[in-house]
């Protein structure tokens, strides 16, 4: 009789996960997630290293040049042979031009010391010093320079303009700004003009005048040197320095009271935090100068977060 062979089948079988294994990965997932929120949603101490710095107190703005200059025309028409180099300084009787005309050669003496420019544009009489007790708002607004430079055998029609003299000893900017800004300044106060394109330094200059209407705010400086590269410019884009300050800079943010007074947080080498107490020198609304702490000093930038000095009850 023949052997007879069962077969059972097989059957895959899954290992049960333990309960507690599960509650452990969950738990991890919670406190992953709770960290990350926490991270997001709550301030951390930020700390800098204290350094030595300066402050520009001060404001960007576009200015206009306001010149003490004399416009003289051609009084005739022909090709035009300049004798001068453009921007050289002249004196009266000297010879500035000659015109050839069909009938021959006129001399053009100067009858003032000052600058020479053969470049106009069309504004000498209303950007000019005899109009800067009435500065308007519309003085900014729109003005078109027609700009023409003269050289060597240029072709000039009879009254059409020739020269310009300008008295390098006279000169002025009219400074836009908001009405804020313009109460902060005083008349005869001194101030500095930064242009980046200049590399002789700060300009010095003297408010003589601060004009204010519901559109638009202006000072009116007196500046202590003539600027070459401005001849033939009619506008600048400055900086207007009020004052700079130099120390060891902080920013204001950083600085609460305390019952010894104003001060601020510093990290010691050992992580803890104390608190020094500081005098601002100077600054703006954003950034101080401070003694009372030292270079290298690591201060806390935004104490609020510490809550240095609360007691609960």
């Amino acid at each position: 009789m023949p052997e007879k062979i069962y077969y059972l089948d097989q059957k895959k079988y899954k290992r049960n996960k333990s309960p507690v294994r599960k509650y452990n990965k969950i738990i991890i997932v919670i406190l992953l997630l709770t960290g990350f929120i926490y991270l997001l949603t709550n301030d951390r101490i930020q700390m800098m290293e204290v350094r030595y710095g300066q402050i520009i107190d001060g404001f960007s703005s576009k200015a206009v040049i306001i010149r003490d200059e004399k416009l003289f025309f051609s009084p005739v028409s022909g090709r035009v042979i300049l004798k001068q180099q453009e921007g050289s300084r002249v004196s009266s009787g000297q010879k500035i031009a000659v015109i050839k005309t069909g009938e021959g050669e006129i001399t053009i003496f100067n009858h003032t010391s000052g600058l020479v420019s053969y470049a106009t544009d069309g504004l000498e009489n209303r950007f000019n010093v005899k109009f800067i007790d009435n500065i308007k708002p519309s003085l900014f607004n729109n003005f078109q320079r027609d700009y023409n430079q003269l050289v060597n055998g240029d072709y000039i029609n009879k009254g059409q303009p020739l020269y310009r003299i300008i008295n390098n000893s006279l000169v002025f900017l009219v400074v836009k700004t908001d009405r804020n800004e313009i109460n902060r300044y005083q008349i005869h106060e001194v101030v500095f003009i930064r242009w980046n394109k200049l590399n002789t330094g700060l300009i010095k200059g003297r408010v003589i005048d601060k004009i204010i209407y519901d559109d638009g705010s202006y000072l009116v400086v007196e500046l202590n040197r003539f600027v070459r590269e401005w001849l033939n410019m009619r506008s600048v884009q400055i900086d207007f320095i009020k004052n700079i300050y130099r120390g060891i800079v902080i920013p204001r943010d950083a600085i609460f009271t305390q019952p010894e007074g104003e001060g601020v947080l510093v990290c010691t080498p050992e992580g803890d935090f104390i608190f020094r107490t500081v005098k601002v020198l100077d600054g703006t609304s954003k950034r101080v100068v401070v003694e009372g702490i030292e270079v290298g000093d690591k201060v806390v930038i935004n104490p609020e977060v510490i809550n240095y000095g609360w007691e609960v009850e």
